[in-house]
């Protein structure tokens, strides 16, 4: 009896310490209950480091923000364009507009070179160049007074001065010269390889009647018309038909130069494509003198276009200064006269522009001037001791 109430106290005992050994071991299988407390930190963990990348996107705005503070000052930096040229008038100054032709112009340069002398020698007058579409442009402008002088061939002066040709019906009678500064060509070449040995060859074919705008492309065409062939015309910059030639878009043009020898985008464009020039024959010359009498010609010797090339026929191209008897006094006429006229503005501004050495102001603007002078070069001419043509003589100066 002793002995089984002995052997049930042991055993008491023993399920007594399972019990807590079993409780002593609960936690340890509970232990992976901790993985998921781990893994819920990962999440914390993400949503703390991406809110961080909008606070850093933000800051692209602040970087950008002083774009639109420098665009307004554009505006600010381009007015400053007119003042690159002649700096503004002094007080008491006369401010004048010059047409000078498109900036790739031949004349152009020539221009500029004339406006800084001109400038120099007489301050209470600030000069200005202003680009332009070209000779017939520039007509307009003078003739409305939007510039006080511009460049212009002869010929197409004396049809907007008389109302006749091109400027048929439309005479613009107030017209002056000032001065006649080249006496060059207008020379028709064409590719070397195309099949054009004279004008009438030229029909049906892409060619350029000389820059846009100007009076070479509007004397062509006429020209062309007079003489009955038909060129497919290809309208375009002095430049952009010079491209044409070397990609052999058209087979060539009619192209203005300030001197008889071939120009520099001519010598260029002989570098890289081989061009030959078209002359005129006697009886073309004679056709289209009899309806343009204004069209003038001149005959280039041997090697005087370019070298190696045997003389020819061509239209003149005789350039002057013109403006109006409204838009200079007789007495800044006069002032700019006697500056320009003079040996040492010749040898100045040829300095610039080689085709203007040993120019005589006096004696090509007596010969080839195609309209009456301004009443201001009539003065100093007589001043000199110069005569004076009648026809060049306007009526407020009889």
């Amino acid at each position: 009896m002793a002995q089984g109430t002995v052997r049930l106290c042991v055993w008491v005992a023993l399920a007594a310490a399972g019990a807590m050994l079993l409780a002593a071991c609960a936690p340890q299988q509970q232990a992976p209950a901790a993985k998921p407390a781990a893994e819920p930190a990962k999440p914390a963990a993400a949503p703390a480091a991406q809110p961080a990348k909008p606070a850093a996107e933000p800051a692209k705005p602040a970087a950008e923000a002083p774009k639109p503070a420098a665009q307004p000052a554009k505006p600010a930096a381009q007015p400053a364009k007119p003042a690159a040229q002649p700096a503004k008038p002094a007080e008491g100054q006369q401010r004048l507009l010059l047409g000078g032709n498109p900036a790739t112009s031949t004349y152009y340069a020539y221009h500029v070179a004339e406006a800084r002398y001109l400038n120099a020698k007489i301050p209470k007058v600030s000069l200005t160049v202003m680009e332009t579409r070209g000779g017939i442009d520039n007509i307009t402008r003078v003739s409305k007074g939007e510039v006080a002088l511009a460049g212009t061939g002869t010929d197409a002066v004396y049809q907007a001065y008389h109302g006749v040709g091109a400027s048929e019906g439309k005479a613009l009678p107030d017209l002056r010269y000032l001065w006649i500064y080249t006496v060059g060509s207008r020379v028709v070449f064409v590719r070397d390889e195309a099949d054009v040995r004279k004008l009438a060859d030229l029909d049906g074919k892409d060619f350029n009647p000389g820059p846009k705008g100007t009076s070479s492309e509007v004397q062509f065409k006429a020209q062309a018309e007079l003489l009955g062939f038909k060129p497919r015309f290809y309208t375009a910059s002095g430049p952009d038909a010079f491209q044409a030639i070397k990609d052999r878009r058209i087979v060539g043009m009619f192209n203005p130069q300030a001197s008889l020898s071939a120009d520099a985008l001519t010598i260029d464009l002989m570098i890289a494509t081989k061009v030959r020039p078209i002359g005129y024959s006697d009886d073309e010359v004679k056709k289209i003198q009899a309806a343009r009498p204004w069209d003038t010609f001149l005959t280039l010797k041997k090697d005087e276009w370019a070298k190696g090339v045997e003389g020819f026929r061509t239209p003149a191209s005789v350039v002057g200064l013109l403006t109006t008897k409204q838009n200079l006094s007789p007495e800044l006429a006069y002032e700019f006269t006697k500056a320009i006229v003079e040996p040492a503005a010749v040898q100045e501004i040829s300095s610039g522009v080689t085709w203007l050495k040993g120019w005589d102001y006096r004696k090509q603007t007596l010969d080839y001037a195609s309209i009456p002078l301004h009443v201001g070069m009539v003065k100093y001419l007589r001043e000199v001791g110069t005569t004076v043509p009648e026809r060049l003589v306007p009526p407020e100066g009889k």
